[in-house]
């Protein structure tokens, strides 16, 4: 994600500074602008696997501790028709 921000930031210095011939000037801003795009898709992509991995890692933890509280309640029952 952080490669994509920073590629997109140079395309689009490279694209601001682009001068000379009219040509030459519109063909590298288009090259940019191409550059920037994929940058621009790698950043997204970084971002949905970053989302994905920290999801899975706090349903990871409230499944853990549904299961905790589970099993305590579990105990509990146990204790309470075991004594009656």
């Amino acid at each position: 994600m952080l490669v994509g921000i920073v590629g997109g930031i140079i395309c689009y210095v490279g694209a601001k500074n682009a001068s000379g011939d009219v040509g030459i000037a519109a063909a590298k801003i288009q090259e940019q602008i191409v550059f920037a795009i994929w940058f621009l898709i790698l950043t997204v992509v970084g971002a949905a696997m970053f989302l994905r991995y920290a999801l899975a890692s706090f349903l990871r933890m409230w499944l853990l501790r549904q299961l905790y509280e589970g099993q305590a309640n579990t105990d509990r029952i146990v204790d309470a028709v075991s004594k009656r």
